[in-house]
């Protein structure tokens, strides 16, 4: 599908699960992005994101994927869905393409400034 509707999906979703161990989970990220609640494997990439709040590691790590279902009814019948939805935002933010850039511009700049 193209970015377009990729996002188009994304902002559309309440949750987004990620079920890979392995993978950082960028899939997890982008819906963070567009306030899309992630429910990821407590061993992935992505969660060393969600695991140090003890409030989101209640509501979005998983580590048997028989624990998704209440998870997902949890966090939609929830009066902090709302809460959920601006924290994984908040965290996604640090992650952006444009504080991304910014820090390496920040790197950039010092390593010229010690070799002139």
């Amino acid at each position: 599908i193209s970015e377009e509707e990729l996002i188009w999906l994304y902002a559309r979703a309440k949750i987004y699960i990620h079920m890979d161990v392995e993978a950082f989970g960028m899939g997890a990220l982008e819906a963070m992005a567009l306030k899309t609640i992630p429910i990821v494997r407590d061993r992935s990439g992505v969660a060393e994101l969600l695991k140090h709040d003890p409030f989101l590691r209640k509501f979005l790590l998983f580590k048997n994927v028989t624990e998704i279902p209440l998870k997902v009814k949890e966090i939609l019948s929830s009066a902090l869905f709302d809460s959920i939805q601006d924290r994984v935002y908040m965290i996604a933010q640090d992650y952006s393409y444009e504080k991304h850039c910014a820090n390496l511009l920040d790197i950039i700049r010092k390593i010229a400034k010690r070799n002139l």
